[in-house]
């Protein structure tokens, strides 16, 4: 495809940044695609009303900087779920019930 989407949060909240190829580089592009979960990044561009979006605007995304690119995620889309997640959080096996909430993972 030829657009990319980037949910970018600080400590005001969340707004999708839509990358468009045909307004960035290729390198810029590329990068909107493997940017790692929880990186710094400065994202530079026009913020546009959205009706669409939940705040009510959009970035429409001219250059993306990675300052520092954080460790793979360890939930997303891979081989392993949660019992690989409970492994790492409490050091015990898949037989335990793990819970995730807001507060964080907890055996029950």
């Amino acid at each position: 495809g030829k657009i990319r989407f980037i949910q970018l949060r600080d400590g005001s909240g969340v707004i999708q940044c839509v990358v468009l190829a045909d307004r960035v580089t290729p390198e810029v592009f590329e990068l909107a695609d493997h940017i790692p979960y929880e990186s710094s990044v400065i994202i530079t561009g026009e913020v546009r009303k959205d009706p669409r979006s939940p705040i009510g605007y959009e970035i429409t995304v001219d250059n993306i900087e990675l300052i520092s690119e954080a460790e793979p995620y360890p939930i997303s889309n891979k081989d392993h779920g949660v019992a690989f997640v409970e492994v790492i959080e409490t050091g015990r096996s898949h037989e335990d019930t793990l819970c995730l909430d807001p507060i964080g993972p907890h055996l029950l």
